[in-house]
């Protein structure tokens, strides 16, 4: 990845090209799943313990914050 990187920013490759996109919008959307399928989901669990658990308080302090937020900024007419 670093090398494809400082290739595109040398311009020896192009930045942009349709073919990106086909892997953009078709290979990596496929390779996902394909991935999480090979994953034991309980080894994750217990491995990640402490970090799995911070993220979870992380994920629900921001939902709030937005709730919070919604209803305290007045946006105007909907």
């Amino acid at each position: 990845m670093l090398i494809a990187f400082v290739v595109s920013n040398l311009h020896i490759i192009p930045a942009i090209a349709p073919s990106y996109e086909v892997v953009w919008n078709f290979l990596v959307p496929l390779a996902i799943p394909l991935l999480l399928i090979n994953a034991d989901l309980r080894r994750i669990i217990t491995e990640s313990g402490p970090t799995l658990i911070t993220y979870i308080i992380g994920v629900c302090g921001t939902v709030l914050d937005v709730l919070v937020a919604f209803a305290m900024l007045p946006l105007g007419q909907a």
